[in-house]
């Protein structure tokens, strides 16, 4: 499992983390929203998001699909557990967007960072519901809190969200000091969440998959690139 100079423990049930020089996270934000940017090739934020909730009930597959390259940078880099600081995460966007200026909404920087920092938060905490919904699954009930977003996922989808699922660590180590403000250690996204030739759980004929799937030249589906 990747892991940055950054350690998670996780505290309690409701979500909470907890590490080391938390003030530190506002620039491995604003550095994960830059990689973003760059590796998804969008002009601003609110042409990758164009709807958002605060609700895990309205997640969307595609709404996962379009933060994708985010959270792969977050996971690999101290956010295995999927959680975030609301309040970093949201003071680092209102940085990004001084620099990078919305285009298409009509909400003020502020407001977009804080509905942003929301929509970044229940998609994120969809991927850990995922992950421990797979990992405790029973003979009578599969899958009670995610049942409905799996049933809209497409095969498509499924690549991604398994190429992201296989970063996610529901129980991170922490050790006292782990935490420096050494960014040697960083890692990038990988520029290919999985292999386009990985089998698809359920999935038999392998050909077709490829065959109706364009990707890149490091093998992520064109379909889910912003429109610049």
């Amino acid at each position: 499992m990747a892991r940055s100079y950054f350690q998670i423990k996780c505290v309690s049930n409701h979500g909470q983390a907890e590490c080391c020089e938390p003030d530190s996270w506002g620039e491995e934000y604003i550095t994960a929203l830059t990689t973003f940017k760059t590796v998804g090739q969008f002009a601003c934020l609110d042409d990758v998001v164009p709807k958002m909730t605060s609700e895990s009930r309205g997640v969307r597959p595609a709404d996962i699909i379009g933060l994708a390259r985010l959270f792969e940078y977050l996971l690999l880099n101290g956010s295995s557990n999927c959680m975030i600081y609301p309040s970093q995460f949201e003071a680092a966007t209102v940085r990004f967007l001084a620099e990078h200026p919305l285009r298409t909404t009509t909400l003020a920087p502020e407001i977009f960072a804080h509905r942003f920092t929301e929509h970044v938060k229940v998609c994120f905490s969809m991927l850990r519901l995922l992950q421990m919904e797979d990992s405790q699954v029973t003979a009578k009930v599969r899958f009670p809190k995610t049942g409905g977003f799996r049933k809209n996922v497409t095969t498509a989808e499924w690549i991604v969200l398994k190429g992201l699922l296989r970063l996610v660590n529901l129980n991170p180590t922490w050790s006292k000091g782990a935490c420096s403000n050494d960014t040697s250690h960083t890692q990038a996204p990988s520029l290919a969440l999985v292999p386009v030739a990985t089998k698809i759980e359920g999935t038999k004929d392998m050909s077709r998959v490829k065959s109706e799937i364009d990707v890149d030249s490091m093998g992520f589906p064109l379909i889910f690139q912003a429109a610049s």
